[in-house]
């Protein structure tokens, strides 16, 4: 059995009630629990099988056409956590190599740059229009971009089924029940985040421009339940 317990809040499917692991308990550290979480799905057959229910709301959001192993939707999930995946490199029989610290950052660059092409740059016309003005559209989206990106997962499924980071938790103990409550909230949020742009970096890697316009600009960006929608409602409510 794990001694890194991971938490689950979302709705059980019937194999939890099986289920040798306890999936509710403790949070993940950045190195510690997420190199465990690897170990378990190496080394134990049944933790494939345990795990994966967790996993498949983020496969069928990036879609069928762009498979997911489950080691990768594990080092998505972990968000916060510095995990290590492999590729295929573009010599035959080789892998790279990429930690997920490293794929945050190239999902947050990603979507930066695509955003604010799909919506403040999207032709010449932000030319005639004052430095203060566009300063003020990037802002609209800039702002509100961790608001946005936890609102993406939420409608999206995935927010309950990251697996949060436990640093957060070791500043001493909460003797309010409120204040463990905001503080275990505060810590899905940033683990959601990281998730997002986790996923965003290693779809990137994997997929390169085969992702780009089908996941990323028309679903991620522009979806119905897309960022630019959500910031959109956001401002009208």
């Amino acid at each position: 059995m794990s001694t890194h317990k991971i938490p689950y809040e979302g709705i059980r499917p019937n194999i939890y009630q099986r289920s040798n692991y306890d999936f509710d308990s403790q949070y993940t550290g950045p190195d510690d629990g997420g190199m465990n979480i690897m170990a378990l799905l190496e080394q134990d057959r049944n933790f494939e099988m345990e795990i994966r229910p967790r996993t498949e709301s983020l496969q069928k959001l990036v879609g069928t056409e762009f498979d997911l192993t489950i080691r990768e939707r594990l080092v998505i999930l972990c968000g916060l956590s510095n995990l290590r995946v492999s590729f295929e490199d573009a010599i035959p029989g080789s892998q790279i190599v990429y930690e997920s610290s490293r794929l945050r950052q190239m999902g947050q660059t990603i979507i930066k740059l695509h955003l604010s092409l799909q919506t403040v740059f999207t032709d010449e016309s932000f030319l005639s229009s004052s430095g203060e003005e566009v300063e003020q559209d990037v802002d609209f989206f800039e702002k509100a971009e961790e608001f946005m990106i936890i609102e993406f997962m939420k409608k999206n499924l995935v927010y309950n089924n990251v697996v949060p980071f436990q640093g957060a938790m070791r500043h001493g103990p909460i003797h309010s029940q409120q204040k463990y409550t905001d503080r275990k909230k505060r810590i899905r949020d940033k683990t959601s985040i990281g998730s997002f742009y986790t996923m965003v970096g290693l779809l990137h890697v994997k997929y390169l421009d085969r992702v780009l316009e089908s996941v990323i600009i028309n679903k991620i960006i522009n979806g119905s339940s897309g960022l630019v929608n959500i910031r959109v409602e956001a401002e009208t409510r």
